[in-house]
C-alpha cells in the first residue's frame, strides 16, 4: 500500500482518536492516513467464551511467541538521496496496521456482559491508539536523524532511531501491563 505521508495530518488524526471513543475501532483508526485496521473475530454466549478465543485468535507478537487481544504493527521505510551540497534528503513512508477482535454477535451475551465488553473494547482502543501516538511522534526524530549527516550513515542513524522507539513502546506496555491498568482487561 503507497500512502502520501502528512505529519501534520497524522498527528491531528491521532490526537483526535482519543476524543472518539464512540466510534467504532475502523471509524477511528481509519481516519490516520495509512492506517489499516483488521479484525478477527469472536463469539460466544458469555465472557469466558470470548477470553478463551482472544487467547486462541489474538494477534501474534512480531516474534510470535506471544498472542494479545489487538495489536498496533508499524513499518517505516525512506529512501536516501545526495544533495549536491553533500547533506542528505531523505523520504519517509509509514504504514501501520491495528488488529482488534470483534464481536460476531451483541445478542449472544447478557447486558452486563455486553457493558463490559463495550467497555473493555473502547479501553483497548485507547491503548492502541497511545502505541500509534509513540509511532507517529517519531516521525519528525526520525526524519531529522536521517539527514543529521551524510547518505552513507544515515540508515544507521535511522536504526538507532527505531530502536529507541522499540524501548518506547515496550515501556508504554510495561507501564500499562498492555492496557490492562487503564481498562483493557476483560472479563
Amino acid at each position: 500500500m503507497t500512502t502520501k505521508f502528512s505529519l501534520a495530518a497524522a498527528t491531528l488524526s491521532v490526537a483526535s482518536l482519543a476524543a472518539a471513543s464512540t466510534q467504532s475501532a475502523a471509524q477511528n483508526f481509519t481516519s490516520v492516513e495509512g492506517t489499516v485496521v483488521e479484525y478477527y473475530d469472536v463469539d460466544g454466549k458469555s465472557p469466558k467464551d470470548l477470553r478463551e478465543q482472544m487467547n486462541t485468535l489474538g494477534p501474534l507478537s512480531l516474534d510470535k511467541t506471544e498472542r494479545f487481544d489487538a495489536f498496533a504493527a508499524y513499518r517505516y521505510a525512506w529512501q536516501l538521496r545526495q544533495r549536491s551540497d553533500n547533506s542528505c534528503e531523505a523520504r519517509i513512508k509509514l504504514d501501520s496496521k491495528v488488529t482488534f477482535p470483534r464481536l460476531v454477535d451483541r445478542t449472544k451475551l447478557k447486558k452486563k456482559a455486553l457493558a463490559q465488553w463495550d467497555a473493555y473494547l473502547a479501553a483497548l482502543e485507547r491503548h492502541e491508539i497511545g502505541h500509534l501516538a509513540l509511532t507517529y511522534g517519531a516521525f519528525k526524530e526520525l526524519q531529522t536523524a536521517l539527514e543529521a549527516g551524510p547518505c552513507d550513515t544515515a540508515s544507521e542513524r535511522g536504526r538507532a532511531v527505531l530502536k529507541s522507539l522499540s524501548a518506547r513502546h515496550i515501556a508504554f506496555d510495561e507501564e500499562t501491563d498492555h492496557g490492562a491498568s487503564t481498562g483493557a482487561r476483560f472479563p
